[in-house]
Parts: structure tokens; sequence; C-alpha cells
């Protein structure tokens, strides 16, 4: 397994040289689905990692003075996401979709297209799910979250400030946050799902 997560396969080709490593083929499969993509570091602080444990490569590769690459989710079952995501506990579906990867690993760019039709949480089931979303500058904005159950069309948007780098834990600063949402026929069941940090927010809500 990836990292201590088994998948049912994968296949992994490198290549590098002083400062610099490309992954040119990654492809891990989990029951029908897969993950896909290819990324390259260039610039690094120093020509090789002073060790080469995953601790050691990731630390290295953090001080990359550039990165890019794509990453593409094809029908990825939701419900064994959680070995590696904890937080993703109680979902259950299909996601496809692609992150674009661009910047440098201290300070990301990030271009994220994601869908999954039907996807539920614990007891909430959803019909489909769509999401937009860029990173960049310390900021996360999602310019569309579109949940649909039936024949209701729920929708929010919005920005709030994150600070993601290679490496380290994702930090919400104390800051504010933006965010509008749209919740047909008064789907209040939805809420916490199109915007889960609306309990902990400072700044404007707008609800429709």
């Amino acid at each position: 397994g990836a990292l201590g997560h088994r998948g049912d396969s994968a296949h992994l080709l490198l290549a590098g040289g002083p400062g610099a490593l490309e992954v040119r083929d990654l492809e891990y499969r989990l029951g029908e689905g897969a993950l896909r993509g290819e990324l390259a570091f260039d610039g690094t602080s120093r020509p090789w990692p002073d060790t080469l444990t995953a601790g050691g490569v990731r630390a290295w590769l953090a001080t990359a003075s550039e990165w890019r690459g794509r990453l593409s989710l094809g029908a990825f079952p939701l419900d064994r996401l959680d070995r590696m995501v904890p937080a993703a506990r109680g979902l259950w579906g299909r996601l496809s979709g692609s992150l674009e990867i661009a910047g440098r690993p201290a300070e990301p760019r990030l271009d994220l297209k994601a869908e999954a039709a039907p996807v539920g949480r614990d007891s909430l089931q959803v019909d489909r799910v769509a999401l937009r979303a860029v990173y960049g500058d310390g900021r996360l904005s999602v310019p569309e979250l579109r949940m649909t159950r039936g024949e209701a069309v729920s929708t929010a948007s919005g920005s709030l400030p994150l600070q993601l780098a290679l490496g380290s834990r994702p930090l919400v600063p104390e800051a504010p946050m933006n965010w509008k949402v749209d919740l047909s026929d008064l789907d209040l069941a939805v809420l916490p799902y199109l915007a889960p940090q609306l309990a902990a927010a400072r700044g404007r809500l707008e609800l429709h």
C-alpha cells in the first residue's frame, strides 16, 4: 500500500536529477476507481535529499522553486477514502474530477473540478454534487458548489482564508470569510455540506 494505505494496484514511474524530481506516470487503483497523474518538481534548495525516507524526500521537495502537474480521479470509491483521509469518514459514492497544480510547494496554486453522483454522508443522500474551487495567495475560492436532490438544487459560493503547503497541516487563519448560499425549497439538511465552516465563520453570509 502507498503510505500505509492499501490499494488494489499501484504504478509509479519516476525520473530526476540534481534539484529535480519528475513523477512521469502515477496510477493508483482502488476497486473500480483510479487516481492518475503526473507532477514535476524543480529547483530544490539542495541537489539531493538528506535521507531517502518518505519524510526526508517530502521535506526536500517542499523547498522546490516550482512544481507543475495534474491529478485526475475516475469513479473513486468515497467509502474507502477514510483510510487515507479520516475526515471523509461516513462518505459514500464515487468521485471523479481533476486537480491542476502550479506555483511552488510552499505557495501552491490549485484548480479543482470534481463531481460525484450519487453521493452521501451518513444519512444524507444527494443525487449529484459538482464543485469548482481555486486556491492561491492564501485563499480558497469556490465559484460554485452545487447539490441536487430530486427537483431541488442548492448552491453555495464564497471564499475563505487558507494556508496550504507541502508537508504542513492546512491552517485556517483568523480572518473574514464570505459565503453566499441558495437553499432550494428550504433544503436546510444540505447546509452543513454546502459550507461546513459556517458554524465558526466570521464575515458575511447571504441566504436566499
